[in-house]
C-alpha cells in the first residue's frame, strides 16, 4: 500500500498490459497508430491510477497529455526514434529515492523525460529496447591491413565482435587503416520482468559501481564492455568498447556505436545515469596537449543537441595518448574514405614563407603559406591528419595555424610562453552550414574577413556591455565557449595581394541563438 501511495504521489510510471492499451488506442482513434505499428511498451502514470501513458512502440515514442478538469482535451505527442540524438536511463538511488528515469532528446523538440517506479520497471530491458532502435543498423570499423597483405587481396581480422574475411583497396597496402562496415546483430530484445529479476538488477549495479571505485586512473576497455553487457545490460550485443576514459566516479565511454557517458549521482553513488549520444550528433573535436605546469591534457566535442552543447573530458598526463584519442575521433567522424581534391584551391605551393608584416602582427591576421609543407609535416609531426586526408590550404597568425583539408577546418592554438601546450581542433565540412567573405576596406582596414556557421548548438551566453559593432559571427576561437557561428580573418598586403587565415583574437559579442 505505501509503495502505491508513494509512486501516485511521486507520479512514477508503472508497466501495464500493453496489448490492452494498444487496443483502447485504436478505439479512441483508428489514426492515431500507423498501420502495422505495434505498442512493445505502455506506462501508466501516478502508479497506474493516472490519466498520462507513455507508449513505446515500434516506430516512436507516443505521448498522452490528458489536461484540464473534465479531461477531454489530449494532446498526443510523437518522438521518432529516427529522429533521436541521445538518450539516457538512469537507476533509483539509495534511501527515499523511489524512481528511475529515461530521458530522450529529439530534433526539433524539448528534451523528455519520464519517471518509473523503481520495483515495477525493468530500466534496462527499456535500455536494451532503445539499443535495437536506435543505435544505426550499420557500423563502421577501422582495420589495419597486416604486413602480409597485397593491395587488392584478403585477409581475416575481427571487425566488431564478427571475424571475416576483408579484401584490401587497390589503393592501399600494409600498414595503412580501411574502413570497413557490417550490419548490426543487435536486435532490441525484450522480456517481462519479475521480482527476482528486478533484485538481480539491482545486485548488478551496485556490483558494477564497486568496480568503479577500484579503479584510480587506468580502465581496461575488454572488462568494461563485459561488465556494461553483464551487470548492469547498457551495451548492444555486437558493441564494442574501443576507449574509455576515467574522471573520479564518472566514465567517458568509447564504443563502436555510440557516446555513452556513466555518471554516479549521490553521496553513495547508488544513483548511476548512462547517457547515450550517437555519433552522428557530435559535430566538431578538439584535443588539448597538456602545458608545461598542467598535470593534465584536455578532450572537448561539441554537438547539435539542446541543453548537451559541449562534451568535456580531462585526460591525465602520462596516461593517455592525446594525438591517439585526436585519431579516434578523426577516423570515427570523418571516416576513412579519400576525398576528392578541390578543383581550383591555390595550395600556394612553392611559396617562401616571408613573416607577417607589421600590422597583420598586431592585427594577429594570417597569411598563406606552403600547404604542401603543412600537409607533409602534420601527416608526420605530429601526426594530425589521416593518411586519407590531403591539407589544400593553410595559413599562419603569430604562432597559430590554420588547415583546410579535403575532409575539415583544423585550427591549432599554440600557448603560453614555451608553446608546450597546443589544442587540435577540428571542424568537418559537413558541420559547416553557410559561409560568406568580405574584403578589405580602405585606409588602416587592412584585412579581409571569412565566417562560417555551423549547426554546433548555441548556447546564449550573458549580456555584455560591449559597444562595439555587432556581428552575426564569431572569432573561431571562441568555439570553444560554444558558439555556433565561427569567422577567419586575413591580411591583405597594401598593393592588394591577398593571403587568408585565422583570427586568433578575443570573441566578439555572442550571435543570436540557433538551433541544430
Amino acid at each position: 500500500m505505501f509503495s502505491q501511495f508513494r509512486d501516485y504521489i511521486s507520479d512514477n510510471s508503472v508497466l501495464v498490459d500493453s496489448k490492452a492499451e494498444e487496443a483502447k488506442l485504436k478505439e479512441i482513434s483508428p489514426h492515431l497508430l500507423l498501420a502495422g505499428e505495434n505498442v512493445v511498451f505502455a506506462f501508466a502514470g501516478r502508479g497506474g491510477k493516472g490519466r498520462d501513458h507513455h507508449y513505446l512502440t515500434d516506430r516512436r515514442l507516443l505521448v498522452q497529455d490528458v489536461t484540464g478538469l473534465t479531461g477531454k482535451q489530449v494532446k498526443y505527442r510523437s518522438y521518432p526514434f529516427k529522429n533521436v540524438k541521445a538518450w539516457s536511463v538512469s537507476t533509483a538511488g539509495g534511501g527515499f529515492d523511489s524512481d528511475s528515469e529515461l530521458e530522450i532528446w529529439c530534433s526539433g523538440m524539448e528534451k523528455i523525460e519520464i519517471e518509473f517506479s523503481k520495483d515495477k520497471v525493468d530500466l534496462f530491458a527499456i535500455q536494451q529496447y532503445l539499443n535495437g532502435k536506435i543505435l544505426p543498423k550499420e557500423q563502421t570499423y577501422s582495420v589495419t591491413v597486416p604486413a602480409d597483405c597485397e593491395p587488392g587481396g584478403k585477409f581475416q581480422c575481427t571487425v566488431g565482435t564478427q571475424t571475416m574475411q576483408v579484401a584490401c583497396p587497390l589503393h592501399n597496402g600494409p600498414g595503412d587503416r580501411i574502413a570497413v562496415t557490417v550490419p548490426s546483430t543487435n536486435p532490441g530484445s525484450y522480456s517481462a520482468p519479475d521480482a527476482h529479476q528486478t533484485k538481480e538488477k539491482a545486485s548488478s549495479v551496485a556490483n558494477f559501481m564497486h568496480w568503479l571505485g577500484s579503479n584510480a586512473t587506468q580502465v581496461d576497455p575488454a572488462e568494461l564492455e563485459s561488465r556494461l553487457k553483464s551487470s548492469p545490460a547498457v551495451l548492444a550485443g555486437d558493441e564494442r568498447v574501443e576507449m574509455a576514459f576515467q574522471c573520479g566516479r564518472d566514465f567517458l565511454v568509447l564504443s563502436s556505436h555510440r557516446l555513452l557517458i556513466v555518471d554516479p549521482r549521490g553521496i553513495t553513488g547508488k544513483k548511476v545515469k548512462y547517457m547515450s549520444v550517437l555519433w552522428k550528433c557530435i559535430r566538431a573535436f578538439m584535443v588539448e596537449t597538456a602545458g608545461t605546469f598542467d598535470s593534465d591534457s584536455e578532450l572537448k566535442l561539441w554537438t547539435n543537441i539542446s541543453g548537451m552543447a559541449v562534451i568535456e573530458q580531462d585526460l591525465r598526463r602520462g596516461q593517455c595518448d592525446v594525438l591517439a584519442v585526436q585519431r579516434f575521433f578523426s577516423d570515427k567522424l570523418l571516416g576513412m574514405d579519400a576525398k576528392p581534391y578541390t578543383p581550383g584551391a591555390d595550395a600556394a605551393h612553392g611559396q617562401q614563407d616571408q613573416g607577417a608584416s607589421v600590422f597583420a602582427w598586431l592585427g594577429d591576421d594570417s597569411r598563406q603559406i606552403d600547404a604542401s609543407q603543412a600537409n607533409q609535416q602534420f601527416h608526420a609531426n605530429p601526426p594530425i591528419l589521416q593518411g586519407s586526408e590531403l591539407c589544400e590550404m593553410a595559413f599562419k597568425g603569430r604562432r597559430d595555424l590554420i588547415l583546410f583539408t579535403t575532409k575539415r577546418i583544423v585550427r591549432i592554438d599554440v600557448q603560453g610562453w614555451t608553446g608546450r601546450k597546443k589544442s587540435y581542433l577540428s571542424i568537418p565540412w559537413g558541420t559547416v552550414k553557410s559561409f560568406g567573405v568580405k574584403s578589405a576596406g580602405s585606409f588602416l582596414d587592412k584585412d579581409s574577413e571569412m565566417m562560417i556557421w555551423t549547426d554546433i548548438m548555441f548556447v546564449m551566453g550573458p549580456p555584455t556591455d560591449d559597444c562595439g559593432r555587432p556581428r552575426q559571427s564569431a572569432a573561431l576561437g571562441d568555439l570553444a565557449g560554444g558558439v555556433a557561428g565561427m569567422m577567419l580573418e586575413a591580411a591583405l598586403d597594401l598593393d592588394g595581394g591577398g593571403d587568408a587565415g585565422g583570427d586568433d583574437g578575443p570573441p566578439p559579442p555572442p550571435p543570436p541563438r540557433r538551433r541544430g
